[in-house]
């Protein structure tokens, strides 16, 4: 049998869910043929984890320089890492040391100098004569004065109040309330764990909701049905509509959500158009797969009938084998 033809084989049985056989059937290929490209791409399907598949997809690209599906693979399994940061700069020179210059040594002064100043000081009534003038201080109207009416005296009567008001005590002010400390914490303390309490009351009431209304999580969760694909679009769909929509990645897939009641049958039909392979699972309320086909409708069409189990909003999520644009329709 011709490699090729084991190709084929290996996507046929990755199709059924026989993922384990098409990956000895792979690998037993690329044993023998190292650039086998539709192995390598078959490889990525069957890939134990991302690691496995990011090298898979690089296999990809050595045989096949710039392919747009490996690059787009590859860049959502490997993003790019961000450039580190440069250095920081070298901070720069702390300035030396301000030295404040030295004080200027005090002027010199004569001894007799210093002497005759230190007289005047002690002498507070001493008669003081103006050179020019040849006597003493004059008054205003040109009579002349003593020097003793012309000293100026220091009245004592202000530096004693100033004394006197300094060594009166000053009345103490009164001691601040103290807050009741007590009260106000324990009004503080009541009130958290009421907070507290009522928080959790409404968590739990959520639960209890969720757990057991019809519907289980509501219209709007979103399931993956355990297939880690990207979900893309989230959409209501009605009993008795068709609607179309395209996906162009692999690890993409769509939700289509509709209301469905216990016992009721359901017929959901997904139509390839232009070439593409759709995949389809119906999902429970609570995002269990509860079935899934591939080409039961005829072709690449996928097709499940069947009678819903329980009340609530039902999924039918969609992936593609072959991308490309599709049709869904729920009877």
């Amino acid at each position: 049998m011709s490699s090729q033809n084991s190709v084929q084989d290996a996507i046929a049985l990755i199709k059924s869910g026989r993922r384990d056989e098409a990956r000895a059937i792979l690998t037993g290929i690329l044993k023998d043929d190292k650039d086998n490209l539709a192995a390598w791409a078959g490889m990525v399907q069957v890939a134990n984890n991302r690691e496995e598949a990011a090298a898979c997809l690089k296999q990809v690209l050595r045989l096949k320089p710039g392919d747009p599906w490996a690059s787009r693979q590859l860049e959502k399994l490997e993003p790019a890492q961000p450039e580190p940061a440069p250095p920081a700069p070298p901070p720069p020179p702390s300035p030396p040391a301000y030295a404040p210059p030295p004080s200027p040594p005090p002027p010199t002064v004569p001894a007799a100098q210093e002497s005759a100043d230190f007289m005047a000081s002690t002498q507070p009534h001493a008669q003081a004569p103006l050179a020019d003038s040849g006597g003493w201080v004059e008054a205003s109207d040109s009579t002349p004065v003593s020097a003793a009416d012309a000293t100026v005296r220091l009245e004592p009567e202000p530096l004693q109040r100033l004394s006197k008001t300094a060594e009166e005590p000053q009345p103490a002010a009164p001691p601040a309330e103290k807050p009741a400390r007590g009260r106000s914490n324990t009004l503080l303390y009541v009130g958290i764990a009421v907070l507290v309490l009522a928080i959790c009351a409404i968590v739990v009431g959520l639960l209890v909701v969720r757990q057991y209304l019809p519907g289980g999580g509501g219209s709007g969760a979103v399931y993956d049905g355990g297939d880690g694909y990207n979900t893309t679009l989230v959409q209501t769909i009605g009993l008795g509509q068709t609607q179309q929509a395209r996906l162009d990645d692999l690890f993409d897939a769509h939700n289509w959500q509709f209301d469905g009641t216990a016992g009721q049958s359901v017929t959901i039909r997904v139509n390839a158009l232009e070439g593409s392979d759709p995949h389809a699972k119906l999902l429970d309320p609570h995002g269990r797969v509860i079935a899934e086909d591939d080409d039961g409708g005829g072709g690449y069409d996928a097709l499940i009938v069947m009678n819903l189990p329980s009340d609530g909003v039902y999924t039918v999520r969609v992936d593609m084998w072959t991308t490309g644009p599709y049709s869904i329709s729920v009877e």
